[in-house]
């Protein structure tokens, strides 16, 4: 059948024509084919999330190295300079911090310029 109208018609009478049972018959396999697409995009969504939480981990591992590796005695060890850049929230902050990082030649430099930025 090509004519549309006809095509939705006789989808409209053969569901109109269905006993209550095959009607919740119908709907109780499409409620399984919903549910089971919506699981697996919040699957797709959790893969993604997780993906950006290790990848900003790893953003934040590099930059607290690099302070410790530049400026030991600001920062220690790493793990110090983990904690002092928990709050950071944003790669495009982290990636900032490492062109500063970069930039500057000694601990007092890098101590008031992180200080202006509010970390």
């Amino acid at each position: 059948m090509k004519d549309e109208k006809l095509q939705q018609a006789f989808r409209s009478w053969t569901q109109l024509s269905q006993t209550p049972d095959e009607w919740l018959a119908y709907e109780s396999r499409l409620k399984q084919v919903l549910d089971e697409e919506a699981a697996k995009r919040e699957t797709e969504l959790a893969i993604e999330e997780s993906y950006e939480r290790g990848q900003h981990k790893q953003d934040v591992y590099v930059t607290a190295r690099l302070l410790n590796d530049k400026f030991p005695e600001g920062f220690p060890t790493v793990a110090g300079a983990q904690e002092y850049l928990q709050g950071v929230t944003s790669s495009e902050t982290l990636d900032e911090l490492r062109k500063i990082v970069v930039r500057v030649n000694t601990w007092a430099e890098a101590k008031q310029t992180l200080e202006s930025k509010s970390l």
